[in-house]
């Protein structure tokens, strides 16, 4: 059960910055005004690269350093197809900022229960 929740934070948290890559990305005038606050746009990056090295690092018994560089390996390779597999079938059609709060929501709770449990 632990390890469904931090997979499932690790997928979640990827997706985050998916959806910010996808938002940051596209047209200048759909873009949303976080985008434009530095502080504020490095929440998704965070989200992306590092809290999921927390799960990685319960899940394998690999030094977190290491886990790092493996994890921005899979960010800039899985990570497209984590975020498109994940807009087309969770979509909430409230647009990408909507759905990358519930993505962010989601996997922080799931990062927290696994880490508890």
């Amino acid at each position: 059960m632990v390890n469904f929740f931090l997979i499932l934070s690790i997928i979640l948290l990827i997706s985050t910055f998916g959806i910010h890559a996808t938002i940051s990305n596209g047209k200048e005038i759909n873009k949303p005004m976080y985008v434009y606050n530095p502080y504020l746009k490095s929440i998704p990056i965070i989200c992306g690269f590092i809290l999921p090295v927390f799960a990685w690092t319960k899940l394998l018994s690999i030094h977190w350093i290491l886990l790092f560089f493996i994890n921005l390996a899979v960010v800039w390779v899985i990570g497209p197809i984590l975020t498109r597999e994940f807009l087309v079938r969770f979509a909430s059609e409230k647009g990408f900022g909507y759905d990358m709060i519930i993505t962010l929501i989601s996997g922080t709770v799931a990062l927290i229960i696994g880490l508890v449990l």
